[in-house]
């Protein structure tokens, strides 16, 4: 990414700031309970699965590609990790399970994008519905669930007053953040979502790098299914349905450009946490759960387009200086 492209960022994650904390005072004063520590700390815990989600989802998206079979496949391995945990191995081995199955999952994703040249709306689209299918036909629709302490810890226990998940996400922003920004991957990923053809022409195999997004994309929604099934203590096969559209929705609140190459993990994290306080907000304001929805659509498409204006003032800018 370069250092323009990467101010733009900084700026966009400042304000994302600013309108967050602008949101936590308007509605504060409605409500002062809204900014408490119980409730921001509730919307952290709500916010992690999106926002796990959203870094594997992000980091396709700034590659060049998409994945919107992220809430099947954190079905299927919630489900598969919780099968796991039902046999009394170790917690951390179901866990492990689940992120195996959504690494496996990303796998199939890649192959078919990357080896068989198919479209990724194409692709994600039709393994967004056979996942969820295979998993209904396999559970027969029935919920899987009486899992042992050792394993719903990892979703309900605490560690200084923050539930695990938090730690999690947190621990997933950082990392991501710093392999995009200090690795010779993460840079590569972002050269490859800018001009795939003059990386392949440096002599880079951009179909490695490619598959990697997928399989780390799947891995984190393992991740995300696995907690998932710890925090709930149940798992449907309709379990994360939806899921995808709001990871994607964080993404490109975030300020993460649809067509790859411009975006920060730092501000898919602000993005998740965003729409997660908007929700929060409008509950704690009472406003009719029918049009919930409805505002927070409203709330993304005023963010990006108000994203999108600020880049083009930007270039226009930069082209009116040059010329």
């Amino acid at each position: 990414m370069s250092l323009d492209a990467r101010a733009l960022g900084r700026q966009r994650e400042v304000l994302l700031v600013l309108v967050l904390a602008a949101l936590y005072l308007a509605v504060g004063l409605q409500n002062s309970a809204f900014v408490s520590r119980l409730n921001i700390t509730n919307v952290l815990y709500d916010a992690s699965t999106v926002g796990i989600i959203a870094v594997g989802a992000g980091i396709v998206i700034l590659a060049g590609g998409i994945d919107i079979s992220v809430g099947s496949t954190l079905a299927a391995c919630a489900t598969i990790a919780g099968l796991v945990a039902q046999e009394g191995v170790n917690g951390w081995l179901a866990l492990a399970a689940g992120v195996a199955a959504g690494a496996g999952l990303g796998l199939i994703n890649a192959l078919l994008i990357v080896g068989l040249g198919i479209a990724p709306i194409v692709v994600t689209l039709a393994t967004l519905g056979i996942f969820r299918g295979v998993l209904a036909e396999t559970t027969k629709s029935h919920l899987v669930g009486n899992f042992p302490d050792s394993f719903t810890s990892f979703g309900q226990g605490r560690f200084l007053t923050l539930p695990y998940p938090v730690w999690v996400m947190f621990g997933v922003f950082l990392l991501g953040e710093l392999a995009m920004r200090f690795t010779g991957a993460g840079r590569t990923l972002y050269a490859i979502g800018n001009n795939p053809k003059a990386v392949r022409l440096a002599g880079i195999k951009i179909e490695r790098y490619q598959a990697l997004t997928y399989c780390l994309s799947g891995a984190l929604a393992g991740l995300a299914g696995a907690i998932f099934a710890a925090r709930n203590g149940t798992v449907l096969p309709t379990s994360g349905s939806g899921l995808e559209l709001l990871a994607i929705a964080a993404v490109v609140v975030g300020g993460v450009a649809i067509f790859g190459g411009q975006g920060t993990v730092v501000g898919i994290a602000l993005g998740a946490i965003f729409l997660q306080s908007i929700s929060a907000g409008l509950v704690f304001l009472g406003v009719d759960i029918a049009w919930q929805g409805a505002i927070v659509g409203l709330t993304i498409l005023g963010a990006v387009t108000v994203f999108v204006l600020a880049q083009r003032g930007r270039q226009r800018l930069v082209v009116s200086g040059g010329g």
